[in-house]
């Protein structure tokens, strides 16, 4: 038996064994992965109102008086008319690049915009304004951006020529170079 064991255990630790490449993964042909989403604007504290679209990966809700502002993380805030519940209405999109977070309070919203906090006059949902600003709140690591956040798998590597990521997208990879 006790020949037995060593033997075993041998063959678990060959059967573990994969070929490697050059960079340590042993990387699939095609594999569900996440690839970067990058800012569509030059400026990413450009923050505006738009046409109210499709939610593809809600994360939080708030709700405020007959409002439900549901964040779309990365990208903005989905802005439903919720006054009768049996019948919600799409208002508009508040693109908020970087945001992950909001609160409101009467008449105006605060949400993160990467490292910064913004105030942002929501009267008119048509036209949103800037109020003010604080600059660096949120201390930001850089490589946090060029890592999707909390995740385990392949991914497609940043292309920093392609701009600042704002969020992250399940998709087929092919060949992906990136793991974490």
């Amino acid at each position: 038996m006790k020949k037995i064991i060593p033997f075993v255990l041998g063959l678990f630790i060959l059967a573990g064994c994969t070929k490697d490449t050059d960079d340590g993964l042993n990387v699939p042909d095609s594999i569900e992965g996440l690839k970067p989403i990058y800012s569509q604007t030059e400026n990413p504290n450009t923050i505006s109102s738009e046409t109210p679209g499709a939610i593809t990966k809600g994360s939080k809700i708030y709700i405020k008086d007959t409002y439900v502002y549901i964040v779309e993380n990365g990208l903005g805030v989905h802005v439903i008319e919720n006054a009768n519940p049996s019948a919600p209405t799409d208002i508009r999109f508040i693109k908020i690049p970087g945001v992950s977070d909001i609160a409101v309070r009467n008449q105006t919203m605060y949400a993160n915009n990467f490292a910064d906090i913004v105030a942002i006059n929501i009267s008119n949902l048509q036209s949103v304004s800037e109020s003010s600003r604080l600059n660096g709140v949120f201390n930001l690591d850089e490589n946090i951006l060029n890592l999707p956040s909390g995740y385990s798998g392949y991914f497609e590597c940043v292309d920093e020529s392609k701009g600042m990521v704002v969020s992250w997208e399940e998709t087929t990879l092919t060949k992906p170079k990136c793991y974490r």
